[in-house]
């Protein structure tokens, strides 16, 4: 049997230690983006993105991404883009 617990707080202890820099990432793909949220688009997020070298985020390294200030403008800058 595995210890959930256990493994959520690797995953919790490795959220808090990642450095993402909004500026090392490309291929920005937005997702939850409804023109009903329009102007706000609240339940946009970013779905998947990349590294500069084309390494996917991974799950953990997209939750970190989501934190970033810079990624909060950017999913609110281009969220009515991503619906043409």
């Amino acid at each position: 049997m595995v210890n959930l617990c256990y493994y959520d707080n690797i995953n919790r202890e490795r959220f808090n230690n990642m450095n993402i820099n909004f500026n090392e990432v490309t291929n920005i793909e937005l997702g939850g983006v409804d023109i009903n949220d329009y102007p706000d688009f609240c339940d946009a997020y970013v779905e998947s993105a990349e590294k500069l070298d084309g390494t996917p985020l991974t799950e953990i390294e997209l939750e970190a991404f989501e934190e970033l200030d810079e990624t909060a403008s950017y999913v609110n800058e281009n969220a009515y883009e991503s619906l043409f």
